[in-house]
């Protein structure tokens, strides 16, 4: 059984792929969930990024397997280094919908409906990391936000000085290196 958790319990979860320990393969997309590996990644150099947007979280789920190449993820992070750009998280599954209602009620044992109308499964704590882009779009709530409208744009240094614990955040890869970064909101 999968572990979860509602995250405005304060707890996290994920969905990764389910532990395969093949690596990465560029023409199947498949990735390696082995630790972390000794060396970051490396970051491109640095272009023009597309404006991110954060996405409506209650527009679907979240994808249950990361591809390390490229998508848009759900995940709790980790560790933050703006010296090295680096970005250490664990992907996680955001459910909404009747899929969060069947998560929560096979976790929990529960009859009625999830509260709070999402649910966050994490299948696998392996912690990845990966280069953050130097143009990366950083999206954080604002004080009084209730919302993912209510974001503000910050940086990664930034992001990278302040505590995030239990808190998700939607990750845009592309091309195996973070471009954009999210806050999410959970009442």
């Amino acid at each position: 059984m999968a572990a979860a958790l509602l995250i405005g319990a304060g707890a996290a979860c994920s969905g990764d792929d389910g532990g395969s320990t093949t690596p990465t393969d560029e023409a199947s997309g498949d990735v390696s969930t082995t630790a972390t590996s000794a060396a970051p990644p490396t970051a491109p150099p640095a272009t023009s990024s597309p404006s991110l947007v954060c996405p409506d979280p209650f527009a679907g789920n979240s994808p249950a397997n990361f591809v390390a190449s490229a998508g848009q993820y759900v995940a709790m992070l980790v560790a933050m280094s703006a010296a090295d750009r680096t970005l250490s998280f664990d992907v996680v599954q955001w459910l909404v919908g009747p899929d969060a209602d069947a998560a929560y009620q096979a976790e929990t044992g529960a009859t009625e409906e999830v509260p709070n109308d999402y649910f966050i499964v994490n299948d696998s704590p392996q912690v990845r990391t990966a280069a953050v882009a130097p143009t990366a779009d950083v999206r954080v709530l604002d004080g009084a936000g209730s919302s993912a409208a209510d974001t503000v744009a910050t940086s990664f240094d930034e992001l990278a000085a302040t505590s995030v614990e239990g808190s998700p955040f939607w990750l845009t890869v592309d091309g195996g290196v973070v471009v954009g970064i999210c806050q999410q909101y959970v009442p």
